[in-house]
């Protein structure tokens, strides 16, 4: 199985289900025609339907665009903040009624609307706040909310008119939170002016903020956040010329006007993060599109870091490969420290069921975009598993080659051997007996009776010439191997070797002839490596064991050993990998100075294993 971890993101968003989706549109509808109502219920005839359409847009709209967000799959945080917005405005829209209540509580709202306006903005497209400024402006931005205006609620007989939410001028309502019978003078007077001045200095850091951001921002998460901050920056700079002008004392008509663009960037505001987010999956379903058909034409890590950089259009992007001691690589080859996240970076670790396979590092923009960064991902883990099963494909195929030339070789030797010692052993035997029955042949003519003591002499070469013959085939395949399989065939070589062996057989069974003869001859090598080599040794054990799955061998001496890293890989080690290569099996030696040493292999036995006979 293969996964893809995305490190450094949140994984916790999962699709919001439809009937919460139609759940939340519904309620935004609802109060928006509430709104709208009771704007057509209070504003005189000529402005009546223009209310009633401004109060639905202001409250429906960022309902829809927060329940948009969810059903795209963006951050579930930002779109929930869309629909409290959203149903924050229901609520400052009830400055439009003239009942002094409903008239108070909406104005109370409004003071709460701006706040959050600045933290939705800011924390677009992630719904969080990623930079300590933009906490700290957030933070100032509630504290005087909370701290300074709400308090102020209690003790103004009259809020500050005209007002942008509200459509009766400087007839409005009186405060229903007064807890004082007289307004105190200083009110008016000192802390209004100064609250005003704290608003438009608040107004102007969060639109010095929003330019910085975008100034500094990378040219793909530019593009995301343009069309958001805009709106942003439109309504904020809407409202402060609202309180310059009010305070100027600008005629009511001239700040009527001012007002319906400071209410109308509200619903524009938010429609801009739908813009946005639309945007987006337009990208992601291009990007896509360029991805997957150049997968299968990347033959190397550079090619397949510019395809994703092509693909997500961002130039930045950088892969990087981990390495056994723990290091990193990027795709030219370099030595580099992995990238951790940032505030213009994402970091994408792709994972097999056990190790890091790679790491992506690209744009921010993308940080929400989970399905188009997993879908990058996976392509890339498809190149990259491609690539390590073509280059392990190619080292086992030179590694079958070598292997098989070896063997041919060794062959080869093993012919030599036998001509060898059938030259110099039963061929010399043969030919002496062929000679001298000859020559009994001449004295049996001569002398019957000497003749026939000499011919009955040559049994014993007889005997030796077929005891020559008799070794050489037990060099070559033991009678016993194939008679009573491995285990009785290296009990009975044990007992030849010089250095005590010890048998020790778990489970086992009879075996296709070529895995008998490998683990047959794998051992004796082993063991005959032992007596020769093993300085110190006084035993050695032979351990067979057949759990089921793979037919385990162990050749183990108590000699003073070896360092493994630093010892030549001779021949027979080589004809035993071989060997063991041949029927699917592997090997490898544990030994260090001082304990000895140990030869281990496993051969696949499933479905290979018959009982024994």
């Amino acid at each position: 199985m293969i996964t893809v971890d995305v490190v450094a993101q949140d994984r916790g968003n999962t699709r919001v289900p439809g009937a919460r989706l139609v759940g939340f549109a519904s309620l935004g509808v609802a109060l928006g025609v509430v709104a709208g109502a009771i704007a057509s219920a209070n504003t005189s005839s000529p402005w009546r339907i223009a209310s009633s359409v401004a109060a639905f847009l202001l409250v429906a709209v960022p309902v829809v665009a927060g329940v948009l967000a969810l059903r795209l799959q963006a951050a579930d945080r930002f779109g929930d903040l869309c629909i409290i917005m959203g149903c924050a405005a229901f609520f400052a829209s009830l400055t439009l009624s003239d009942e002094s209540l409903l008239y108070s509580v909406g104005r109370i709202a409004g003071w709460l609307i701006e706040p959050a306006l600045v933290y939705i903005m800011l924390a677009f497209p992630s719904g969080r706040l990623t930079r300590r400024l933009e906490r700290l402006i957030v933070g100032a931005y509630w504290f005087v909310v909370l701290v300074l205006f709400l308090p102020n609620a209690l003790f103004l007989q009259e809020f500050p008119t005209p007002y942008p939410w509200a459509r009766c001028g400087n007839n409005c309502p009186d405060n229903a939170f007064m807890i004082l019978a007289r307004e105190p003078t200083f009110l008016q007077a000192s802390l209004r002016p100064v609250l005003e001045v704290i608003a438009t200095l608040l107004f102007a850091s969060a639109i010095w903020v929003m330019v910085g951001k975008i100034r500094h921002s990378t040219p793909l998460l530019r593009r995301t956040l343009i069309p958001v901050m805009a709106a942003a920056a439109l309504h904020f700079a809407a409202y402060a010329a609202y309180l310059v002008a009010r305070r100027q004392g600008m005629h009511l008509i001239s700040l009527q006007w001012i007002a319906w663009l400071v209410l109308l960037s509200i619903p524009l505001f938010a429609a801009s993060f739908v813009v946005s987010m639309l945007w987006m999956r337009v990208y992601s379903a291009r990007a896509l599109e360029r991805l997957v058909p150049g997968l299968s034409k990347v033959a190397n890590a550079s090619q397949l870091r510019d395809l994703i950089a092509e693909a997500l259009s961002d130039p930045s992007v950088e892969l990087y490969y981990p390495q056994p001691d723990g290091a990193w690589w990027d795709s030219a080859g370099r030595r580099v420290a992995l990238p951790v996240e940032v505030d213009e970076r994402c970091v994408l670790q792709i994972a097999d069921p056990r190790d890091p396979v790679a790491a992506i590092a690209y744009d921010a923009a993308l940080r929400d975009q989970h399905q188009l960064v997993e879908a990058v991902g996976a392509g890339a883990l498809t190149v990259l598993a491609q690539q390590r099963l073509t280059a392990a494909l190619t080292s086992s195929r030179s590694e079958l080659e070598a292997a098989l030339g070896r063997m041919a070789a060794a062959a080869a030797d093993e012919r030599q051997r036998i001509e060898r010692d059938l030259h110099d052993g039963a061929q010399q035997q043969l030919v002496t007996l062929r000679i001298n029955l000859e020559l009994v042949a001449e004295e049996i003519q001569r002398a019957p009776e000497g003749g026939i003591e000499h011919l009955m002499a040559l049994g014993d070469e007889v005997d030796a010439a077929l005891e020559g013959i008799r070794s050489l085939v037990a060099g070559i395949y033991p009678p016993l191997l194939s008679d009573a399989g491995v285990g009785e065939a290296l009990s009975a070589f044990a007992l030849r070797v010089s250095i005590p062996t010890t048998m020790k057989v778990e489970g086992l069974r009879r075996y296709p002839i070529e895995i008998e003869s490998a683990v047959y001859f794998c051992c004796l090598e082993a063991l005959q490596n032992s007596a020769k080599h093993a300085t110190g040794a006084s035993q050695a054990t032979i351990r067979l064991v057949d759990d089921g799955r793979v037919l385990l061998f162990e050749v183990t001496d108590d000699g003073v050993g070896f360092a493994v890293d630093r010892a030549a890989r001779g021949s027979g080690l080589t004809n035993m990998g071989d060997r063991l290569s041949a029927v699917g099996g592997r090997i490898w030696i544990d030994s260090a100075p001082g304990r000895g040493s140990v030869v281990r292999g496993e051969i696949p036995i499933a479905g290979k294993s018959k009982l024994l006979t």
